[in-house]
């Protein structure tokens, strides 16, 4: 979830998921949420305008894969510059 600097009162609940990563796209628009590391490797993408989760779909089967997309092993990663 994300609080109020001063209040410390949620101002928007992302769900519940174990994470230990959060980056910004470089224009600010979208947020990975993953778990990384000793962690899974679950990501989930935000659509910070919309303040929704941008729906994953798999690419062999196009089933929906919401409400993340699973990277076990990952050790890095980044976002495109024109993301």
């Amino acid at each position: 979830s994300m609080h109020h600097g001063t209040t410390g009162e949620p101002l928007f609940l992302f769900g519940n998921a174990h994470r230990n990563t959060i980056s910004w796209s470089p224009h600010g628009r979208f947020l990975c949420l993953a778990g990384f590391g000793n962690l899974a490797g679950g990501m989930s993408f935000w659509d910070r305008n919309k303040e929704k989760p941008i729906p994953q779909y798999d690419a062999e089967t196009g089933v929906p894969m919401f409400p993340q997309i699973v990277a076990s092993c990952t050790v890095g990663y980044g976002w495109s510059p024109d993301s």
